[in-house]
């Protein structure tokens, strides 16, 4: 019999008490396990670690396998699992760690395009039977996919440009894959029109059929090179002349492996073969000398795009019967623009614009003449060529100049002629030719006329007279030579007749009368205009005010003023009079009575100019007002100017103010005394009303504050009725110091609305001051002296301070002593 002792056996006990417990707690709280994310990435050649990740504690390591399932990625070909060739393995779980052992799945390089379907295998797990106090968290799934990092270059078959005839009816293209892909795909392809100045257009000049491009498990293999099919595009024949145009084939969709190679893009140019055939509109054409001819080219069909074309000038056959009246590039016409036409698609249908050639005007009689016209294209061949022109049979062209030159004369300068009394006048007349638009040019050293010819000149009043302001025109004949532009002068003189008027005039007609060959007389034609002369009055009348200012009491009633005039005119002339405010107000103040006066023929002073000056019996201020004048345009042209003095400046004095001043002139007072009265009295008028009037110090040498102070009873008060005012006082300050005598001037000021009824009248006061603040006595008033002492001494006591030295004069008073 074995005994066990106490204290042994209570250690039994409690170690199996503690792994109760411990075994009560891995049953009570269950142990999570999930993956750590749903997806992982894994880059062929490349090896993706898979781990489970658990949440709670346990207190034994374990094994959980995981299985590995294909989706679309394959087994060994794909991917395989380190240290395992089945689809499953094991990872282990250690006591205090979270995260399982790694898994381990090696992604295979296989160097096959896979594009963007990536390749993806499934991972899960399962737990065992036995472990009742572990379930499964989330995710309990993990997908991995294998990403391709191959590539496939894809490209066009071929050349980068293609020339395609437009009845070529279907264009058939082929795309290439280099490298090797490991399912079927397709590329699109996309056709647009270049920025270019003729591009096709897709829908018009062709459409895309098929744009898809499919490369499959039997697409054809040449050098690791895959052919896809066919893509379709229709070229439309549109039967319209135009020039090559290009469109642009492109391959998109490239972001997922597929990389661009050469060419990525084909450009394709549709070559017309419809044929245009040009002609001129009309082959005979006739034009004046100085106009112009428009001339322009037809299409046989229509056409797509502009193109340009150049006429030009060209010789007439030697047998031609117009050759003896060739006319000459240059001196006869020019072409503008060099020639140059264009045809402009749906603009003018299918004729050019106009090509426009000037017919030059050369002056000389020369009958019709004729040139002839034919064309080129200019069209410059390009990677997108032309469009094919063909010449038609009307190709020549033959233009006539008709000449309608003619000579015509008029005055040298059709606006009137403005001249002075006294002056001479000199008028010629001017040659011109006709270009026959209706514009006149005058004639030159290249048009002129070969023949000379008179000009009879007769004279016309029109506001002038004859003899009285002009020595008259009669028959009197200027000459044009043989080619020149102006005639010899006429000469007129005009009359000082000493009398302001207004412009006077008259008119210069002409006849043609004689020419030096008759034969041409008909060949010069007078223009229907006349030279109009033009009097300019030299005898101004200056019109002045009498007066420039002037100054009249208010109560003086009606005022006159005048105008005056230098000279004297030849008819009533009627003066327009103006007033205008400064102080003064039209109707309180004055009345203009009358708005115009009138200076009489043969007179030089006017009526007079009425103002009243209204007295209102309202105390004011001095007014004023201005009167001016203007003169009419009728004045003007009459001769009247604006004398030196345009205008007058008229005060009004008031007689309705009252008027104060002071009662005295100079006032005295002490120091001592403490106040003095500074009152004041009506000059003038009478107060019909209280009013103030404040007064103060200034300039002397006494000094406010130290020496006097204004107070409110300084103010002077007048009442209703009352002469004389009240208050005014004014507070004298005793200083105690000696200063002597000082002054000071009283001044006054009146309130804004108090001084428009009073005025303040001088002199204005001096108030005297005289210091008494200094007293001198005798320290003692009694002395005894020995008479044998020789002298004694006195002295002077002086109460108070002073400011200044002072010398104190001291004489006995009893004559007896010595």
């Amino acid at each position: 019999m074995h005994t066990i002792r106490a204290d042994i056996a209570v250690g039994y006990l409690l170690v199996a008490a503690i792994a109760i417990v411990m075994n009560l707690q891995s049953v009570s709280a269950q142990v999570v396990i999930r993956f750590e994310s749903t997806r992982m990435p894994v880059r062929e050649g490349m090896v993706g670690e898979v781990q489970l990740v658990t949440t709670g504690e346990f207190n034994e390591t374990f094994t959980i396998n995981l299985t590995f399932t294909p989706i679309t990625a394959e087994h060994v070909k794909d991917f395989h699992i380190s240290g395992s060739s089945a689809l499953t393995t094991e990872v282990h779980f250690t006591v205090g760690q979270r995260l399982s052992s790694p898994a381990r799945l090696i992604a295979t390089q296989d160097s096959v395009w896979e594009g963007k379907a990536h390749e993806t295998v499934r991972v899960t797990f399962d737990l065992p039977p036995d472990m009742e106090n572990f379930r499964k968290g989330s995710p309990s799934v993990l997908t991995i996919s294998i990403e391709d990092d191959d590539e496939i270059v894809i490209s066009f078959v071929g050349n980068d440009k293609v020339v395609l005839q437009e009845n070529v009816g279907t264009f058939f293209f082929q795309l290439k894959a280099q490298g090797s892909y490991a399912r079927p795909f397709q590329v699109a392809v996309i056709c647009f029109d270049p920025a270019t100045e003729f591009p096709a257009k897709e829908g018009e000049d062709y459409v895309l059929i098929e744009g898809t491009v499919q490369f499959t498990e039997d697409s054809i293999k040449q050098n690791n090179t895959f052919l896809g099919t066919d893509g379709r595009i229709n070229i439309v024949d549109d039967m319209i002349a135009e020039p090559n145009e290009p469109f642009i084939c492109a391959i998109i969709g490239r972001d997922d492996g597929r990389v661009a190679g050469e060419p990525d893009s084909i450009t394709v140019f549709i070559k017309d073969n419809d044929v245009l055939e040009v002609n001129f509109d009309d082959i005979e054409h006739v034009g004046d000398e100085g106009g112009t001819l428009r001339v322009k080219l037809l299409a046989s069909t229509n056409f797509a795009n502009p193109f340009k074309m150049e006429i030009f000038t060209k010789s007439l056959p030697n047998d031609a019967p117009q050759k003896p009246y060739e006319a000459n590039l240059g001196a006869d016409y020019t072409l503008q623009s060099g020639g140059i036409v264009t045809f402009n698609f749906n603009d003018l249908g299918r004729s050019s614009n106009e090509a426009i050639i000037e017919l030059k005007d050369d002056c000389l009689v020369e009958g019709i003449e004729f040139f002839a016209l034919s064309f080129v294209s200019i069209n410059e061949a390009d990677d997108e060529g032309s469009i094919f022109i063909q010449t038609g049979e009307n190709n020549t062209a033959v233009v006539g100049i008709n000449d309608l030159s003619e000579i015509f004369t008029r005055p040298e300068k059709a606006l009137p002629y403005l001249f002075d009394e006294q002056q001479l006048v000199r008028v010629r007349y001017e040659a011109f030719y006709n270009d026959s638009t209706g514009n006149l040019k005058p004639v030159n050293d290249m048009c002129f006329h070969n023949f000379g010819f008179n000009l009879e000149i007769n004279s016309e009043d029109k506001k002038a007279t004859a003899s009285a302001d002009y020595i008259a025109a009669s028959r009197e004949i200027v000459h044009f030579n043989a080619g020149e532009r102006y005639s010899s002068y006429l000469e007129i003189t005009l009359i000082d007749d000493e009398v302001a008027e207004p412009t006077e005039s008259f008119q210069l007609n002409y006849d043609i009368k004689v020419s030096r060959n008759g034969a041409e007389t008909d060949r010069v034609l007078k223009l229907n205009v006349s030279s109009e002369i033009e009097i300019n009055d030299n005898d101004e009348a200056g019109i002045t005010l009498n007066v420039s200012e002037v100054s009249y009491r208010e109560d003086i009633g009606v005022i006159q003023l005048n105008l005056l005039s230098n000279a004297a005119f030849q008819h009533d002339q009627v003066i327009d009079i103006q007033a205008y405010n400064e102080t003064a107000e039209n109707t309180n103040d004055y009345e203009l009575l009358n708005q115009t006066v009138t200076i009489r023929s043969g007179e030089m002073e006017s009526e007079a100019i009425m103002i009243n000056i209204v007295a209102d019996e309202i105390p004011e201020d001095t007014e004023t007002f201005i009167i001016t004048f203007t003169l009419s345009e009728s004045v003007r042209n009459n001769g009247g100017v604006v004398g030196s003095i345009n205008e007058v400046k008229i005060s009004i004095e008031d007689d309705d103010a009252l008027f104060i001043q002071f009662l005295d002139t100079e006032l005295t007072v002490s120091e001592s005394a403490g106040i003095i009265a500074v009152n004041m009295k009506v000059f003038q008028g009478t107060v019909t009303e209280p009013f103030n009037v404040t007064i103060f110090g200034q300039s002397g040498t006494a000094m406010d504050t130290y020496d006097y102070l204004i107070t409110s009873e300084s103010i002077v008060t007048f009442e209703t009725d009352q002469i004389t005012s009240t208050g005014g006082i004014i507070i004298i300050v005793d200083d105690n110091i000696y200063e002597g005598k000082e002054t000071f001037t009283i001044a006054a000021q009146l309130d804004n609305e108090t001084a428009r009824r009073f005025r303040i009248l001088p002199p204005f006061p001096t108030i005297n001051l005289t210091d008494d603040d200094v007293l001198f006595n005798f320290e003692l008033d009694n002395i005894q002296v020995e008479e044998n002492v020789g002298f004694f001494n006195v002295c002077v006591i002086k109460t108070g301070t002073r400011n200044t030295e002072t010398s104190v004069l001291i004489t006995p008073s009893d004559t007896d002593m010595d």
